[in-house]
């Protein structure tokens, strides 16, 4: 039987941290959309709701705060929860530290002008953002799931199911 600490090290072996800033931009312009619409039709006070699962390095979840930032939206008008199962990734998103690979589109310059300061080589996220998206330790088939009490009002679960048997799919 694998100890805890074994286990952890082979969930971080099979994980795919395949991520990027506004991978299929078209997700981020629906969800602007959205927030948009919601603001317009929403009780005052009530913040949107977003989780993003899997989050990787982070990429996504902050690229979502950016997008809402963009549309006038600011952290507290809504609240991002983040979760993957790698402890080692999670440490790597909160950080909010990225290298050029993390930027794969003519189109996030701007954004990578806007929302990071080039440091040493490496994209660091401004404080902003970064603490706009809370990072957790999570996965999505245990039963104590999302026991915080959020319902979401966005769910962004690109990659999810290429985790999961057939059945579980």
């Amino acid at each position: 039987m694998l100890s805890f600490k074994e286990i952890k090290e082979l969930i971080d072996e099979v994980i795919v941290p395949e991520t990027w800033f506004f991978r299929n931009p078209m997700s981020f312009t629906a969800i602007q959309e959205f927030a948009q619409q919601r603001a317009k039709n929403c009780v005052k006070g009530r913040k949107l709701t977003v989780i993003s699962i899997p989050c990787a390095t982070g990429e996504e979840a902050y690229s979502i705060a950016m997008a809402l930032d963009q549309v006038g939206l600011q952290p507290e008008d809504y609240h991002i929860d983040a979760f993957d199962v790698s402890a080692r990734l999670l440490t790597k998103a909160k950080r909010g530290v990225y290298t050029r690979n993390s930027f794969r589109n003519k189109e996030e310059e701007n954004i990578r002008d806007i929302y990071f300061d080039l440091v040493g080589g490496t994209y660091v996220l401004n404080d902003k953002i970064r603490n706009a998206v809370n990072f957790h330790q999570g996965n999505l088939l245990d039963k104590y799931f999302g026991i915080n009490g959020y319902m979401y009002d966005i769910v962004f679960c690109r990659n999810l199911l290429i985790y999961f048997d057939r059945d579980t799919q």
